[in-house]
């Protein structure tokens, strides 16, 4: 079997079947092994979107790739080498022409790290033990009123002014800084010499230390945005550069994970984050508060004021991996009412409702939102097209390339079908209410 068809074999597989499959035909195959390591993993950037969709050219094909190995082999010659931008497209041009239909879905696979079937780094390193290196990382869970509510407010909560730069997870050995690498898990300590030189060497201490990174203009002397600063450092590493942004960069200390004491404490942490301080890095602002309504009004004063809002975290618990119940982001949050236009079936049950597609009234807003209850997946699409529902999202978001708007981490406003589906409503808003509901929102009206 080539490439192509093991995908398509599993495609609408579970994670059991799948890794059985893998396991079973495919775990001595080293080109198709190969195949799914250059596609998850981190260390491998193409720095390209996707594969250019053009048609063939027979022109252009001095040999036409049909096997995985031609493939894995022609690939390889660019992970080797120091091709960028325009070079690099024109390469990956070269073996798009050359591909049969079979290599080009998997380069174009490939190219988009994903693949139909959806198989992750988790299958994968079942199967080979070690393929794909997995980072350590502590996320938050949205703010819902269920999470923030799970809280041991009474026992007093370490609440963090919440930082968005670029996620640099810089690696310690023996005291000693080795790698930076971002959330995915790809290695730039080669892009940033300057932020590393930086790193405070702290002896004896093994693991990771979490920064998120901003830029610094020195013109205006602000702290860039988001979208504008993380631009600029993705820029920077695309480009292959060592300089320019790296001597820009300002990061905020927001936790560790300590590999001699994996169960130390968020407080503890907290307080052994003040070793790495250093010229460019500083620790992010942590307060404890006694009540769920305090850390909204604290939340709501920094949204207000441009700021992305706080992390709730419970200060006698350990670091882990993922997003535990006992880390909970508050960000800014606005409602509105949809109208359900079509349905999407779920990716591993085909015969259950995944999620559902929501517009406003004037059809200038369109977004996919997930059911929340299994037991409203087994509906009938009939039974919910029409239907207005409240949707609860963190902003509305506007691409450059598409016509519609959406919302950012669109979600049910409640935990059934009969608590988000409005049954006293016969129309959804507009676009423009939408728009001013989300305003009001970040003005805490």
């Amino acid at each position: 079997m080539n490439f192509y068809e093991v995908i398509m074999e599993i495609k609408s597989s579970g994670s059991k079947a799948q890794t059985n499959f893998l396991q079973s035909t495919c775990e001595d195959n080293d080109v198709i092994k190969e195949l799914f390591r250059v596609m998850l993993s981190p260390e491998i950037v193409y720095y390209i979107k996707k594969v250019p969709l053009t048609p063939i050219n027979p022109y252009n094909c001095d040999v036409v790739i049909r096997k995985d190995i031609d493939l894995l082999t022609r690939v390889y010659s660019l992970i080797r080498g120091s091709l960028r931008g325009d070079e690099l497209s024109s390469a990956v041009q070269g073996i798009w022409f050359s591909c049969d239909s079979y290599r080009r879905k998997t380069l174009e696979w490939i190219l988009d790290r994903k693949n139909p079937a959806k198989i992750g780094k988790a299958i994968v390193n079942k199967v080979w033990p070690g393929l794909i290196r997995e980072q350590l990382y502590m996320g938050a869970v949205p703010g819902t009123q269920e999470a923030l509510e799970r809280l041991p407010w009474n026992k007093g909560v370490a609440v963090q002014i919440k930082e968005d730069g670029m996620t640099f997870l810089v690696d310690y050995e023996d005291g000693e800084p080795i790698s930076i690498h971002t959330r995915p898990g790809q290695d730039i300590t080669e892009y940033f010499p300057e932020f590393f030189a930086s790193c405070k060497v702290n002896n004896g201490f093994t693991g990771m230390v979490h920064h998120e990174a901003l830029v610094y203009d020195s013109e205006s002397e602000i702290l860039l945005d988001r979208a504008t600063g993380n631009g600029l450092i993705n820029k920077h590493i695309k480009g292959g550069n060592t300089g320019g942004v790296d001597n820009c960069l300002q990061t905020v200390l927001l936790d560790l994970f300590n590999k001699d004491k994996p169960g130390m404490s968020q407080e503890d942490r907290y307080n052994m984050l003040n070793d790495f301080k250093s010229r460019m890095s500083w620790v992010v602002p942590q307060f404890t508060l006694f009540s769920l309504d305090a850390a909204r009004r604290f939340a709501q004063q920094l949204i207000s004021s441009g700021g992305e809002g706080v992390i709730c975290k419970v200060r006698d618990k350990p670091f882990k991996d993922g997003k535990p119940w006992y880390s909970v982001k508050i960000k800014n949050e606005f409602t509105c009412e949809l109208q359900v236009i079509g349905t999407k079936s779920h990716s591993k049950k085909p015969y259950e409702l995944g999620a559902l597609l929501c517009s406003s009234s004037d059809r200038l807003l369109k977004v996919n939102v997930n059911l929340r209850c299994d037991a409203d997946r087994l509906q009938h699409p009939e039974d919910v097209l029409g239907s207005i529902v409240q949707v609860r999202a963190e902003s509305v978001i506007k691409s450059k390339t598409k016509t519609k708007a959406s919302l950012y981490l669109p979600r049910m406003d409640g935990k059934s079908w009969d608590e988000y589906v409005r049954q006293d409503k016969t129309k959804a808003d507009t676009y423009t209410q939408i728009k001013k509901a989300y305003s009001a929102s970040l003005q805490g009206e």
